[in-house]
Parts: C-alpha cells; structure tokens; sequence
C-alpha cells in the first residue's frame, strides 16, 4: 500500500503534461522536467522536505535501489510499473544516489538532494524557496535535450558526463578529467589483465589497478559469477564506511561520475570487467574506508564489497 502515492498516481494520470507544464508556471520555483536517459550518466534531482517527486520510466521497472534509504523514502508499485516516488525524510540537508533499473535492460543513475528548509515555515505558502523537480520524464532517447521549465530562461540538462565537463583542482591549478577514450581504454586494459583473486559469494569481484588524476579516482575491477544462477549485475557503487571508537556505524554512498561494464548478465562460472569513476572526497574520517560495492539486481540486499586502497594509486597519463 502506497497511502497517499495512490493519489498521486491519480493525477499524474488524468493530468496531461501539458496542464502539469501550465500549472506548475504558476508557482514558480516548481519544475517539470524531461531527462534523456543516457547510459553512464549521472542525472540530479533536486528535491524538497514535504514534497513528494514522481520518476516516471518509459518502460515498466524491475529493481529500485537507494543509497541511504534513512534519507530518502523511495516508493514503486507494481500496479504503476512505470513510476518511483521519492520523499526527503531528513530535515537537515542530504544527498544519496539512486538507482533504477528496468525490465528492458536499462539503468538509470540519479543524485538525489536537498538544501535546508526555509527558515519560515508557519507561512501559508509551501512553496519551495528554490527549484524544486516535481516531476521527471525519462525517455531512452538520445541526444541535446532541454529542460521544459517554468522559468522563462531555459535551464540546460544537468545530465553532462561529469568525466568531461568538470575540471579539478590540483595544486593550484585545474586539471580536466579522464576522457571517454580513456575510460574505454582501460576497460580493455582489464579485460586483458589476468583475475588473480576475488572476494565475495556468490559474485567474486576483484580490484586491480587504481588511477589518480586530481580527486578523480578510477578502479578497475573484474567480476565473477561464482553461483549457479544466471545473474544481472546492477551499476556499480561506492561507499565510504567503518566503524568508530564507539562503536559507532556510518555508511556513505559516494557518487560515480561514470563506469564502464563489458557486459551485465552472467552465466555460471563467467567473468565481467569493468571500470569505475569516482571524486574523492575532501575528508573523511580515519576509521573510514572506500569500497567496490556491486550486488545482483535480484539479491540488492547481499552486495560484494571489495576495499579500494587509495595508498596503491597509480597517476593517471591521458597517454599512457
């Protein structure tokens, strides 16, 4: 029972996205938006506390995933197979990713945020002090997409590869990212690298090389299917995590600018190789650690996670 999503859903059906564009000009700071669901791209969504979002696919979904579900409620139901709805539950300001894969074989990476609430919250007006996406159309189509804003200035889709369009800092000076050649290359570099150990049942994965250009990390990784079962890997992850003097858990998904995947289904006994991208965080906690998180879309539940030692880093060379 989804309680009030069910109303939700109601409207979502009988207004058509014309009217939503219409009405939400009326409140300005609301966004109906529509992304191009592009393979290795990460698409932001902002959010806001006692608003509800609605992520509608354009085929029916199999698996939803969230980072930190204490931050963030993430509602699908079958009898709506093509709508998430996702709540902020924090009232400080938050962030996680989230993943949604589909029964076509698509996935879609998200980070979900929120800044903190107006301080003036016994007002009548609800509204957001900021934008707010209400609504996100996904569509597999590919190319230059535009927001479908409420603003009369034009917002650009947010939905960039992060590898390419953000540069740096290194010491002083800006240092771009890996490009997608090289990603590509070093997916083949791990193909080619022989599997020595793996860690993890039923999926094996094993980390191999990790680059370092700027605060951009990149690990190459190998997955095996140690199980009977044919199994469909979901995108990879990493989290930041450990356990401090009081005994005292924490767990931080950390956002992947990109990843490449030879291949996401898996027999028995078959290896897949792959690539991931992450920014280093400005700090962290002593007792926290980075690991290679990847998990089954059928067993979300039971992820492989392989630690990710920083002090092995090699400098990534755009010509190496």
């Amino acid at each position: 029972m989804l309680g009030n999503t069910g109303v939700v859903i109601a409207v979502l059906a009988l207004v058509s996205p014309t009217a939503l564009a219409a009405s939400s000009q009326e409140k300005p700071g609301v966004l109906i938006v529509r992304r191009s669901a592009v393979p290795g791209r990460v698409i932001i969504l902002e959010l806001s506390l006692h608003f509800a979002t609605a992520i509608r696919m354009s085929e029916p979904i199999s698996s939803v995933v969230a980072g930190d579900p204490t931050l963030f409620k993430v509602e699908h139901s079958e009898k709506e197979p093509r709508l998430v709805f996702v709540k902020p539950l924090s009232l400080e300001p938050a962030q996680s990713n989230l993943l949604i894969s589909t029964v076509g074989g698509r996935s879609v990476s998200l980070l979900v945020r929120t800044e903190r609430s107006p301080a003036n919250t016994s007002s009548n007006d609800a509204s957001p002090a900021r934008p707010v996406h209400f609504l996100l159309d996904l569509n597999p189509a590919t190319g230059f997409l535009i927001d479908e804003a409420a603003e009369t200035s034009m917002l650009i889709e947010q939905t960039v590869p992060l590898a390419r369009a953000v540069a740096v800092p290194s010491g002083g000076r800006l240092v771009p990212g890996p490009t997608e050649n090289t990603l590509d290359r070093l997916l083949t570099e791990q193909e080619f690298a022989d599997l020595r150990s793996v860690q993890g049942s039923p999926l094996g994965v094993g980390a191999s090389r990790i680059y370092e250009i700027g605060r951009r990390i990149l690990v190459l990784f190998s997955v095996l299917n140690r199980s009977k079962q044919t199994v469909e890997l979901l995108p990879p992850q990493v989290q930041l995590s450990g356990v401090g003097r009081k005994g005292n858990g924490s767990v931080e998904q950390l956002a992947v600018v990109d990843y490449r995947l030879n291949r996401k289904k898996l027999k028995s006994g078959e290896r897949a190789d792959g690539v991931i991208e992450f920014e280093r965080p400005s700090f962290k906690h002593s007792h926290q650690l980075y690991f290679l998180q990847i998990a089954d879309s059928a067993a979300v539940d039971r992820p492989s996670l392989v630690p990710i030692d920083l002090g092995q880093s090699l400098p990534l060379k755009e010509d190496q």
